[in-house]
């Protein structure tokens, strides 16, 4: 349990079938919501940049051509192509990322039925519900290479304070099933989680492309960290 100003977090297991629905519902939304985190990583691509540009400029000559340019209409041109650009770029990502999703609640996936028992729910004041993490065990599904594993571990913005609550549970949880490594595996789509786990100790072991938006940067990533001495990283970040 931590305190901060008013707030009280609580850490508790997912032991009823409520708190199986609100982890899987959690787990999910935070994997297809980092659709629109890829989007956004696409549209700054260099190639997607000149794209837009080529378009834009095409689209600006035609209306020049057609009625003339003011600033406001340049301005709202620009607004135009960059939303319209954003929403192609929108459907692929969505529905990678939701078929990511499904493969995950599958039989062969890490939010099965049977893995939900391995989760922690974060609680604000007793009631509020802040966030999510899992540990799996090294002969779970979806565990990698035989070592205890996080995944999915969702907090919301406005408690990140507490997220390190979360992880130091699944830490200690994993230091329990005996092993010198734990591991944790997350998309560099969620550059938060990403750094987070670097600052307290965690190396990337696995860093691979998996899709054709992998070009754009998109990897999925394994990181792992020794039970054993581990470092504690920056404490400042904890913040």
């Amino acid at each position: 349990m931590s305190e901060s100003s008013k707030e009280v977090v609580e850490i508790r297991p997912a032991s009823t079938e409520e708190d199986w629905k609100a982890v899987k519902a959690i787990a999910v939304s935070g994997i297809t919501g980092q659709s629109k985190n890829l989007s956004q990583q696409i549209f700054w691509h260099p190639i997607y940049l000149a794209a837009f540009g080529f378009v834009f400029l095409g689209v600006y000559r035609m209306t020049k051509m057609a009625e003339g340019n003011t600033i406001l209409r340049t301005v709202l041109l620009g607004v135009f192509v960059s939303a319209f650009f954003l929403t192609i770029m929108e459907i692929p990502c969505r529905n990678l990322f939701s078929s990511i999703a499904d493969e995950m609640t599958e039989d062969t996936g890490n939010l099965r039925d049977e893995n939900l028992k391995h989760f922690y729910l974060a609680y604000v004041n007793k009631d509020r519900l802040i966030g999510i993490i899992g540990i799996l065990p090294p002969n779970a599904v979806g565990a990698y290479n035989n070592t205890p594993t996080i995944v999915h571990w969702n907090v919301i913005p406005k408690f990140y304070k507490f997220a390190y609550d979360l992880l130091d549970v699944a830490l200690n949880s994993a230091k329990k099933m005996k092993q010198n490594k734990v591991s944790a595996e997350s998309f560099t789509t969620d550059k938060w989680i990403l750094q987070s786990l670097k600052s307290d100790g965690f190396e990337p072991v696995v860093d691979e492309a998996f899709d054709y938006l992998s070009f754009f940067g998109l990897r999925h990533v394994i990181l792992q960290t020794s039970l054993k001495d581990r470092p504690k990283g920056d404490r400042k970040l904890r913040n």
